[in-house]
C-alpha cells in the first residue's frame, strides 16, 4: 500500500478538549504555522462535563474568543457549593449545612457539554485554519534527534499517511496504547499515596434543585441558580457531584478515598465493599441515592450511561523534551476533580508550549528543563490541597476553613497570575521554580493542619457537630477579585496571601484549644510571620512554641520602649484575658514604671488586627432552624 507523505509544523495526537483548546491557542498566536490533530473518533464522547473554574474561564474568553460561543451554547456557571449532611440522619437538602455563594462569580466559568464542545471546536478549528483528521487511526512515531523532524504515521480511509513535524504533542491521555515507544519514553507514575477511585454517570428527567426547599432557602442566594452550581454533596472519605451538561441531562460522579472508606467505610454499613459496588452501574446508583438530596433529585430519573476508573491520581515523567514532544493535559497526569482544575492546567500548558515554539534551538534544552520542573513543581502544589484532605470532607467546621483558604488562595495567586499574563514572563516563571520549596512547606503545613484537625474532631466526637442549618457565604465574591480587575499588584497579592493563612491558622487553634477569636489579635497576628507559619502544626508542641515566641516577643517590646528586662511565660489560658498572668507576677511592685508597663502591655496584648481577609468576608449566620 502506497504511503503519502507531507509535512506539518505540529501534530497533536488526539483530538479531546486539552488538543482542540491549545491547538487553537497556538494558530492564534502562530497563524503561519501548519497544525495537525488526529483523532481516531468521528463524533464526540460523551464526558462527565467539563466545569471550569476561573482560570480556565479566562482562557476560553480572553485567549481563544469563545465567550459568545459558551454563553450561547453551554451553561452559565454559578461557582461551587458545598452540602454536609450529618451522620446519623439523612438530612434533607433544606436541613444541610450549606457552603456556597449567593452571587455569581466575578471570573466567568461554565458547565460545559463535552461532547458538543469538542464537536463545535472541531468545525471552528478547522474554520480556523488547522487540519483535523476525524477517524485517523495513529499507527507509529519516529522520535528524531540532532533538530531532524519526527515523524507521525497514521491511517484514514484505508489509506496510510506518514507526517514529517517539527513538534509532536501527546493528547490521548493517560493510556500508551496509542504511540507506545513514545509512551515508554516517558511513562505513567502512578500517585498511590492520593488512592482515589471514582464512578460516574449521566442522567435525564433529574429533578430540578431549584424547585427544592422553602422560599426562605432559596432566598438566602439571592434566587440565584443552585442548580448551575457544581454541587458537592460531601461525606468523610468521599463525595458527590451534581454537574448540569445542559438539555436536562445531568452528571452525577462520587469519587472516593480507598484509604479511608477501606479502614472503617465512613460510616457506610461493613457489610459493603464500596470499591466493588461502585463498579457496575446499579451498585453505583443504589449508593448515591443513599444520600437524601441525591435519592429526591434522581426519584424519577433515568440513567444514560455509567463510567469508572479505579485510581485518578497519576504523571508523567516529563511534560517536554528538547527532542521537540510534550504531553499535554491528562496525557500528562491528573490529579483529583474535587477544584475542577483540568482545564486549568491545559490553560497554563498554552502558554508554556508557546514559550517552546519561540525558544533558540540552543537555548530549548534549559527552557525544556525549566519547564519540567514548573509542571512537577504545580503538580505538587495542586496536590498538596487533596492528599489526606477527604478526612475532613465530610465535617462543615473543616471544610468552612479549608474551602476558604484553597478558594482565596486560588482567586489571589492562580487566577491574579493568570489574570494578569505572568506566564508570558520566563522570568516568573523562574521565580515560581526558585520559591517552590517555600511556597510547597507553606502549604503542605496549612493543609496538614486540617487533616489534624479532622482528626481531633472525630476524637472529640463533634466532627459532625456543625452539620445542620448553617450556611456559610465564605465563597461569596472576595474584595480582591474585584480589585483584580482595577488595581492589584504583587505586593497587594503577597499581603493578602499572609492575611489568609493567618486567618485560617488561628481559625484551626480556636478550636483545637477552645479559643475565642484569636484571628482578631493583632499581637498573634504580627508573630505569624510566613516563616513562623511554614512550621505550623496543630499540635500542643507547635503551640507551646508559638507561645513561647510571643513570650519573647512582648519581652523586646517592653525592653525597646521602656529599658527593662523582663520575661514573659505565656499560655493558652491567657489568650482569653487582657493580659497574660504572668506579666503582673514579672513586674515587682515597687517598680517606678510598673503602671506604665502593665498599661503598655495590655494595648499589645488587646491591639486589634488589620487582616483584610477577615474584615471583608460576609460573616455566616449563626445556627437557625430551617
Amino acid at each position: 500500500m502506497q504511503e503519502h507523505i507531507s509535512d506539518t509544523d505540529i501534530v497533536f495526537v488526539g483530538g479531546g478538549i486539552s488538543a482542540q483548546l491549545i491547538s487553537r491557542y497556538l494558530k492564534i498566536k502562530f497563524p503561519s504555522k501548519k497544525i495537525t490533530i488526529l483523532e481516531r473518533n468521528t463524533h464526540g464522547k460523551w464526558s462527565p462535563g467539563e466545569s471550569t473554574v476561573g482560570v480556565a474561564g479566562l482562557f476560553l474568553i480572553r485567549d481563544l474568543g469563545l465567550s459568545t460561543y459558551c454563553y450561547l451554547n453551554h451553561l452559565p456557571k454559578n461557582g461551587l457549593r458545598y452540602f454536609f449532611q450529618n451522620s446519623e440522619e439523612n438530612l434533607s437538602i433544606e436541613q444541610c449545612s450549606e457552603i456556597g455563594s449567593n452571587i455569581f462569580p466575578v471570573f466567568p466559568t461554565f458547565q460545559l457539554d463535552r461532547k458538543r464542545f469538542s464537536e463545535d471546536l472541531w468545525k471552528m478549528n478547522s474554520d480556523l485554519g488547522i487540519d483535523i483528521k476525524l477517524g485517523a487511526e495513529v499507527q507509529d512515531c519516529d522520535i528524531n534527534q540532532n533538530y531532524q523532524l519526527n515523524n507521525v504515521s497514521y491511517s484514514l480511509n484505508g489509506q496510510i499517511y506518514s507526517l514529517n513535524c517539527d513538534w509532536l504533542i501527546h493528547a490521548t491521555g493517560r493510556s500508551g496504547k496509542i504511540l507506545p515507544n513514545l509512551h515508554s519514553k516517558n511513562p505513567v507514575i502512578e500517585d498511590l499515596d492520593h488512592s482515589i477511585s471514582a464512578a460516574w454517570g449521566r442522567y435525564r428527567k433529574v429533578g430540578d434543585l431549584d424547585c427544592l426547599g422553602s422560599k426562605s432557602w432559596r432566598k438566602r442566594v439571592g434566587f440565584t441558580s443552585r442548580y448551575l452550581s457544581t454541587i458537592h454533596c460531601m461525606a468523610r472519605g468521599y463525595w458527590i457531584w451534581i454537574i448540569p451538561i445542559g438539555n436536562n441531562i445531568v452528571s452525577f460522579g462520587i469519587v472516593y478515598d480507598r484509604n479511608i472508606t477501606e479502614s472503617n467505610h465512613s460510616g457506610i454499613e461493613v457489610d459493603i465493599n464500596l470499591n466493588e459496588s461502585l463498579q457496575t452501574s446499579e451498585g453505583f446508583d443504589c449508593f448515591i441515592k443513599r444520600n437524601q438530596v441525591v435519592s429526591q433529585l434522581l426519584e424519577n430519573a433515568e440513567m444514560l450511561d455509567f463510567q469508572s476508573a479505579e485510581q485518578l491520581s497519576y504523571r508523567r515523567e516529563q511534560f517536554c523534551h528538547s527532542d521537540h514532544w510534550a504531553f499535554v493535559g491528562e496525557s500528562f497526569g491528573f490529579i483529583d476533580p474535587f477544584y475542577s482544575p483540568g482545564s486549568d492546567v491545559i490553560s497554563r500548558q498554552a502558554y508554556l508550549l508557546e514559550h517552546l515554539l519561540n525558544s533558540e534551538e540552543d537555548k530549548l534544552e534549559q527552557t525544556v528543563s525549566m519547564f519540567n520542573q514548573y509542571c512537577h513543581y504545580e503538580f505538587d502544589l495542586i496536590r498538596e490541597l487533596y492528599v489526606g484532605q477527604y478526612e475532613g470532607f465530610g465535617s462543615f467546621d473543616v471544610f468552612n476553613i479549608k474551602g476558604l483558604w484553597d478558594f482565596h488562595t486560588y482567586s489571589n495567586r492562580m487566577i491574579w497570575n493568570f489574570y494578569d499574563e505572568r506566564f508570558k514572563d520566563m522570568d516568573f516563571i523562574r521565580r515560581e521554580i526558585d520559591s517552590a520549596p517555600v511556597t510547597l512547606r507553606l502549604t503542605r503545613a496549612i493543609q496538614k493542619g486540617f487533616i489534624a484537625l479532622s482528626k481531633f474532631l472525630q476524637e472529640e466526637g463533634t466532627y459532625y457537630g456543625r452539620n445542620h442549618g448553617l450556611y456559610s457565604l465564605r465563597q461569596n465574591r472576595f474584595r480582591n477579585e474585584e480589585d483584580i480587575l482595577l488595581n492589584y499588584d504583587e505586593a497587594r497579592s503577597l499581603e493578602e496571601h499572609l492575611h489568609i493563612c493567618q486567618l485560617c491558622i488561628c481559625e484551626m487553634l480556636n478550636i483545637r484549644f477552645n479559643l475565642n477569636e484569636l484571628e482578631c489579635s493583632g499581637f498573634v497576628q504580627e508573630n505569624l510571620n510566613f516563616s513562623v507559619m511554614q512550621t505550623f502544626e496543630l499540635s500542643d508542641k507547635w503551640m507551646i512554641s508559638f507561645c513561647q515566641r510571643l513570650g519573647k516577643s512582648l519581652s523586646r517590646h517592653i525592653r525597646r520602649q521602656y529599658d527593662v528586662k523582663l520575661d514573659f511565660h505565656i499560655s493558652t489560658e491567657d489568650f482569653q484575658m487582657e493580659m497574660p498572668k504572668s506579666i503582673i507576677a514579672s513586674l515587682p511592685k515597687d517598680s517606678p514604671k510598673r503602671k506604665f508597663i502593665l498599661e503598655a502591655v495590655k494595648a499589645i496584648w488587646t491591639s486589634k488586627s488589620n487582616n483584610s481577609v477577615l474584615n471583608e468576608l460576609v460573616i455566616p449566620p449563626k445556627k437557625t432552624s430551617i
